[in-house]
């Protein structure tokens, strides 16, 4: 007893427990992450139920938990969509395996889930392998591709929809600015050392190309934290001891509007990278064992591979490095979509405006009148 106490007590010291009532709306948004963007494309108040450590907690509604000495949080969510009666629950965060759970207690409201990362082969064998497929269900799922929608149908019942990724949708693509420059997306983490080691080879042969063609390196930092971009920043003028080119921001928005003012995108491992596909953009990745998109998603025939492989880096030598950044350099805009554009465009769709995603939240709230 005094064991589930102690866990009690951890699980809720950093809960904020509030003595009001949620009011009723007709969407709930299934934790905050993505509430910002959602709030900009629909334009209508919802509720948000926290689902991580900064949880806040009505306590009305767990009274009926302490009571029954329930203390799942599973519990509380059900409690929670029972009392605000929405019409429609939707999420952001599509690798939070509750969310599909619920669904099951709720045949009258629409779950919705929204893709918003990448998500590797040994994710889904990781992830899955001790789930009940039967029991996840969604009523619509809006993916990245068509590869997502076969993985993650495997495992959760829905309709799915491709749409890309939802913050890039938002941003109209500007093709007003276009210059020889690279931009690299870095991938900076500095507590996973191995993917930071590979990074730092892979940056070695990129200035050693730039050097040697008088060009500096323009580098997106991964951080939108002031302080934790200025050791980023850091980091990379320490690998290259010369001046590089720090295009900065703290907002996501104008990450888009950045990377629309490039010609070139490097990348290794990011769903940015990705999202620069959608935007059109000429690229040059560095795939990896771990996180080669690229092969897990495309099925390519022989001249098709063969297009793949101009602007692949296929083996982590300063040679393989030289020959894909002088075919990217040498390649006009218009040979690049019309040439290698077709053999990657869907990697990631791009809705624009989101208005397939719009589109079916309005028909569900209209038909719930």
């Amino acid at each position: 007893m005094f064991k589930d106490l102690i866990k009690i007590y951890q699980k809720t010291i950093n809960v904020n427990f509030r003595f009001d009532f949620p009011k009723k709306k007709k969407i709930l948004v299934f934790d905050d992450v993505g509430s910002d963007i959602f709030k900009k494309i629909i334009k209508k108040n919802f509720n948000i139920l926290k689902v991580r450590d900064d949880r806040e907690i009505y306590f009305w509604i767990v009274l009926k938990q302490i009571i029954f000495l329930d203390f799942k949080f599973f519990t509380y969510c059900k409690n929670y969509i029972n009392f605000t009666s929405p019409k429609i629950v939707i999420t952001f965060i599509d690798n939070r395996i509750m969310f599909y759970e619920l669904k099951n207690n709720f045949r009258n409201i629409r779950f919705i889930s929204v893709q918003n990362g990448h998500r590797t082969k040994k994710y889904f064998r990781d992830e899955f392998k001790q789930v009940n497929k039967k029991n996840l269900n969604c009523d619509h799922f809006f993916v990245y591709n068509k590869y997502y929608k076969e993985k993650f149908g495997k495992f959760i019942k829905s309709k799915f929809h491709l749409l890309g990724n939802i913050k890039n949708n938002f941003v109209s693509i500007d093709n007003s600015k276009f210059n020889n420059h690279f931009l690299y997306i870095s991938a900076y983490r500095k507590n996973n050392k191995k993917r930071m080691k590979l990074e730092k080879k892979i940056l070695g042969l990129i200035n050693l190309y730039l050097s040697s063609t008088n060009r500096q390196l323009h580098i997106l930092t991964r951080s939108k934290n002031y302080f934790e971009q200025r050791e980023e920043i850091e980091y990379f003028k320490k690998i290259y001891k010369s001046s590089c080119v720090f295009p900065k921001t703290n907002r996501w928005d104008e990450t888009y509007k950045i990377i629309d003012r490039y010609e070139n995108i490097i990348f290794i491992f990011s769903s940015l990278g990705y999202e620069a596909i959608a935007r059109e953009k000429k690229v040059v990745i560095f795939p990896t064992k771990t996180e080669n998109h690229l092969n897990e998603y495309i099925k390519l025939n022989a001249l098709e591979r063969k297009r793949l492989n101009f602007f692949r880096v296929n083996k982590f030598t300063y040679k393989e490095t030289k020959r894909v950044f002088n075919n990217i350099s040498k390649c006009s805009y218009n040979v690049w979509k019309k040439k290698y554009f077709s053999v990657i465009k869907d990697q990631l769709y791009f809705d624009k405006n989101n208005t397939k995603f719009k589109k079916i939240l309005s028909k569900i709230l209209k038909n719930s009148n």
